[in-house]
């Protein structure tokens, strides 16, 4: 008896949770539009790998409201390109709501192993130990400070102490590539 019970009471409980941590129609659409717009050609390989869990995690955490309020989004759910261009670029900012989700978002998604090979091209002639010295001194930098920073810059407090701080960060791995 017990046994019919839980299958009754999972039966019913299991779609209710599948359904909690998808997202709804309108949401994969925002999230899918967002995740083209970040995924630019020029952007490095890693990032345009992450742009769809960013994406779905950036959308999942704030729904669609709050980023067509902040300019993110159109009406009609799409991305608006050019503002989040001027965004990452650092020209405009987003209410500090949006950009927490982001860099929570971001720093979720990112494969640092990733980031690091995409350097390779950059750099040239870094070779494999000097990219996993460089993918580890990555993973060193502490979550906070790198989504703190983030979301900083997106706010627009690029001279904060968690944007200064995850520059030095940043520079002292490059050193590794060297």
């Amino acid at each position: 008896m017990r046994s019919a019970l839980r299958r009754a009471l999972l039966v019913l409980a299991l779609p209710l949770a599948l359904s909690a941590c998808g997202l709804d129609k309108d949401e994969s659409d925002a999230a899918d539009s967002l995740s083209a717009a970040l995924s630019v050609e020029e952007a490095s390989e890693s990032a345009r790998d992450s742009s769809e869990c960013v994406a779905d995690k950036w959308v999942g955490q704030l729904g669609t409201e709050p980023l067509v309020s902040a300019g993110v989004l159109t009406e009609d759910l799409e991305a608006r390109r050019p503002f989040l261009g001027q965004v990452q670029a650092g020209t405009r900012t987003v209410p500090e709501e949006v950009a927490d989700a982001y860099a929570a978002a971001w720093i979720s998604c990112a494969d640092f192993d990733a980031i690091a090979l995409d350097r390779k091209t950059e750099v040239g002639g870094a070779s494999a130990e000097e990219l996993d010295e460089y993918a580890d001194c990555l993973k060193e930098i502490d979550d906070d400070e790198w989504r703190q920073a983030l979301a900083d810059q997106w706010s627009g407090a690029t001279e904060s102490s968690a944007t200064v701080g995850l520059d030095r960060d940043l520079s002292d791995c490059e050193k590794q590539l060297q």
